[in-house]
């Protein structure tokens, strides 16, 4: 029931959508051919997509900017940790899932910090479909340090308030972080 305008105009649509779903995996330079067999009812649309090669890391460049910088004692853990868990090496395969599963790997490990505020600064992917490379940047805004306050305990009929307190991992002024909570 559909007017052969719509189906052209659908068929070319999904020419383009083959081309971007193969950029996803990597494959940037992907040649889409699309046929339709109007002999057939319902019609038949085959699009026949020939992915050329993968476009590989050339280069991965991650910043972090802010306190986690200057405050060794808080920031180099974290930071070094970033660098040692990201997913994307040189020579690998571009994703565009896994370029976006290793960002927000990195910003939550900074966040697990005492850098609770930190936040994605920049991120590019620049690709160069010709050489069939791409040169990946990310830089992190650490924020400032957090620290753990006095608990205020509210509610309790049963329990003294301090069976709360001696179950407490951190002390007041204690860097803020994960692993305490």
């Amino acid at each position: 029931d559909m007017a052969e305008a719509l189906l052209d105009r659908l068929a070319r649509e999904a020419i383009d959508e083959a081309r971007d779903a193969a950029a996803t995996e990597g494959y940037f330079s992907a040649q889409v051919d699309m046929s339709i067999d109007r002999n057939t009812k319902p019609a038949t649309v085959t699009l026949t997509v020939k992915p050329g090669e993968s476009t590989r890391i050339a280069t991965v460049r991650i910043d972090v900017a802010g306190p986690a910088t200057t405050d060794t004692a808080l920031g180099t853990r974290p930071i070094a940790t970033i660098n040692e868990d990201w997913g994307l090496a040189k020579g690998e395969v571009f994703r565009q899932a896994a370029w976006s599963s290793a960002k927000e790997r990195a910003l939550a490990t900074l966040r697990a910090s005492p850098f609770a505020a930190a936040k994605i600064v920049r991120s590019e992917a620049a690709i160069d479909p010709d050489t069939r490379t791409g040169n990946l940047s990310l830089e992190l805004g650490s924020g400032p340090v957090f620290r753990f306050g006095d608990i205020e305990i509210e509610g309790l009929v049963r329990y003294r308030p301090s069976i709360v307190r001696n179950y407490s991992t951190f002390r007041p002024g204690d860097p803020h972080g994960q692993a305490p909570l």
